[in-house]
């Protein structure tokens, strides 16, 4: 049925209520923007299916939102901590210097001195600002090194070249010196 890639713009939290309203937590930029995307795409039960917002609003610097269908706190119930996603193709078109998160997950993380990080694996969210997760690609003692760096433009993250697939940050190049 899906010949597009998905992906995972937020999360549905508890339900909020009694009518079917859920929270909603946003990873997009701008946090309203998730709203701006329709139809919003759930895996339930290894079902993909498409759910439109009816309505949704601010609650204490929060979302909450009425989902098609969802009507009681126990259809609500049953939707909390799904992934909404969105087909690849619905994204806004984005200029060259321009990126999304999830293109720059993979891409090889190299400090100011040329030391090798690693990939980035993911991102956390933060109150402030979006973390990445590197992992290195050697083992020690039987575990992959794992980096979080604040996704801090100009501060941590001085270069990212999607052509190239690199990105390069000022992090802790003293303590790579040292282990060369």
């Amino acid at each position: 049925m899906i010949h597009d890639i998905l992906i995972s713009i937020g999360k549905i939290g508890a339900p909020f209520g009694i009518k079917g309203w859920v929270k909603v937590i946003s990873y997009t930029e701008k946090s309203q923007n998730i709203f701006k995307y329709q139809p919003w795409i759930f895996k339930i039960n290894n079902i993909y299916q498409k759910c439109y917002v009816t309505s949704w609003k601010t609650y204490y610097k929060k979302f909450i939102a009425k989902i098609e269908a969802i009507n009681n706190r126990c259809a609500a119930s049953s939707i909390t901590n799904l992934n909404v996603m969105l087909f690849q193709k619905q994204l806004n078109k984005l200029k060259n210097n321009e990126y999304y998160l999830h293109e720059i997950i993979g891409l090889q993380v190299l400090n100011t001195k040329n030391f090798n990080l690693g990939k980035v694996v993911n991102f956390l969210r933060s109150s402030h600002h979006d973390i990445l997760v590197i992992r290195s690609q050697k083992k020690n003692h039987l575990r992959f090194k794992e980096y979080l760096i604040p996704f801090v433009y100009e501060v941590f993250i001085k270069k990212i070249d999607k052509n190239s697939k690199i990105i390069r940050v000022d992090w802790n190049s003293n303590f790579y010196n040292k282990q060369k």
